[in-house]
């Protein structure tokens, strides 16, 4: 019995410890810090034009469409032609400092999120990781996360600078930009892989089911492949 209180103190303190705010932050900074890379499959180690290659590849077995620019300047031409070819007059554009720069006269665009009647969207993707094709959007006032979603016809401006060759890279790049004070992550990570589908109804693919039907990617800088 003499020894009950000094196990019970010992519990008490080691409880505090674990529920303490400040050393439960600390821990869990240090374990996102000190993070051991994950073991990595062949197809998630691309480099050079190799990882462009593989994206191109994934993207389009995903069924997402991909145009590859020289220039960022190209895709004014490139979004009209695509606007014309779906007959869509309109244009949702992200309101993106990138893209508000592009010469978009003669064309009818709106910069801002995305609403129920917008056909056509255009944003600016984070990233865009080869292992699979998948475009990575970060939620933030230059880039609407409903911009992802309501337009029928999702464009996505993606450098070829920001090709990862996988997932863990994306949330290295993610982490090394966060500033003092600030959240490391966004509020929203959308990962984009081809257009919308589903196949619940009589296993038959549906298009457009939760999202844009079409997806193109407006590829920069990229090699022809």
């Amino acid at each position: 019995m003499t020894d009950r209180p000094e196990i019970m103190s010992r519990l008490k303190a080691t409880l505090d410890k674990i529920h303490n705010p400040t050393v439960r932050f600390s821990r869990a900074d240090q374990r996102i810090h000190d993070a051991r890379p994950a073991l990595l499959p062949e197809r998630g180690r691309s480099e050079g034009p190799g990882r462009t290659v593989l994206f191109v590849t994934e993207a389009k077995a995903a069924q997402a469409e991909v145009h590859q620019l020289a220039a960022l300047d190209d895709v004014v031409q490139a979004v009209a032609g695509l606007l014309q070819e779906a007959g869509i007059d309109r244009l949702k554009i992200a309101p993106d400092e990138t893209l508000q720069t592009l010469d978009w006269s003669g064309l009818d665009v709106a910069f801002g999120r995305g609403e129920g009647d917008d056909r056509a969207g255009l944003s600016l993707a984070y990233a865009g990781v080869a292992e699979t094709g998948t475009l990575v959007m970060r939620s933030c006032p230059a880039s609407p996360t409903t911009l992802n979603f309501l337009p029928d016809l999702h464009m996505v401006v993606l450098r070829e600078e920001d090709l990862t060759a996988n997932y863990e890279d994306v949330w290295a790049k993610l982490r090394a930009a966060a500033e003092p004070d600030q959240p490391v992550l966004p509020r929203t990570i959308n990962w984009i892989t081809g257009p919308s589908r589903t196949a619940d109804i009589e296993q038959t693919l549906l298009l457009g089911a939760h999202g844009p039907r079409r997806l193109v990617i407006l590829l920069i800088d990229a090699p022809e492949t």
